[in-house]
């Protein structure tokens, strides 16, 4: 079973407050979407609001303003594009998330690989959280995909492009150069979108290395960080 980070310091930093994750399978007994807020996309069809299912069962949930996946709080290196394909930092489509079957018999929103088996969260070597391949099939949902989330972002740009970004900096201390990371996303998804809400955490993730920068002894510099603004 898949373990999160334990550092205490990423915990620290990037745990951010929301509802409790709705229970994946066996669950989804509201209405659709009826508890779903701005905070995190919400996907059509899914009696599991704003929650999606791995391979375990376990639930994972997108943030609006990154598209970025969440558990938990802690964020991955994993987003969800226009098209609800899913898309690796660095990397092509893994995957897409699409309505599956679950055990109550509602459809439910599952990450599934682009060969049909389900995809499961994992733990990254030197920290952080992926998604990984499984042996499961999902369970029909006898409702077709899922048709984009209530949390898509403005602009015309596509922000499929940005998910292939690979960091240029210095990457030898994970708990540093992922602040910068994100804000090199951020970044890309600003310019695609124009929407100001990448700005907004963009700057937040910039916050976070300044203080941690401050507080630390290292010779780490950002390259989409202007101390605590995000660079443009």
């Amino acid at each position: 079973m898949p373990t999160l980070h334990k550092n205490p310091l990423i915990f620290k930093m990037l745990v951010i407050s929301s509802a409790a994750i709705i229970a994946a399978c066996g669950g989804g007994d509201e209405d659709d979407n009826k508890n779903a807020s701005s905070t995190y996309i919400s996907f059509a069809g899914n009696s599991n609001g704003e929650s999606v299912v791995d391979a375990n069962n376990r639930s994972v949930k997108f943030r609006t303003a990154t598209r970025l996946m969440e558990v938990d709080g802690v964020v991955s290196d994993v987003l969800v594009d226009n098209n609800n394909n899913l898309v690796r930092t660095g990397t092509q489509n893994i995957g897409k998330v699409q309505l599956v079957g679950s055990t109550s018999g509602k459809a439910i929103s599952g990450m599934v690989a682009t060969d049909g088996t389900m995809l499961a969260v994992e733990s990254k070597t030197g920290g952080g959280l992926t998604l990984g391949k499984s042996n499961v099939v999902p369970a029909d949902p006898n409702a077709g995909t899922a048709t984009g989330g209530t949390g898509s972002t403005g602009g015309s740009g596509s922000v499929s492009a940005c998910g292939g970004l690979k960091y240029p900096g210095d990457t030898s201390d994970p708990q540093t150069y992922f602040f910068d990371a994100i804000a090199q996303l951020d970044q890309c998804l600003y310019r695609a979108t124009k929407d100001n809400r990448y700005i907004t955490d963009g700057n937040n993730q910039c916050r976070s290395l300044d203080g941690l920068l401050r507080a630390t002894i290292g010779n780490f510099t950002p390259l989409f960080c202007n101390g605590p603004s995000l660079k443009l």
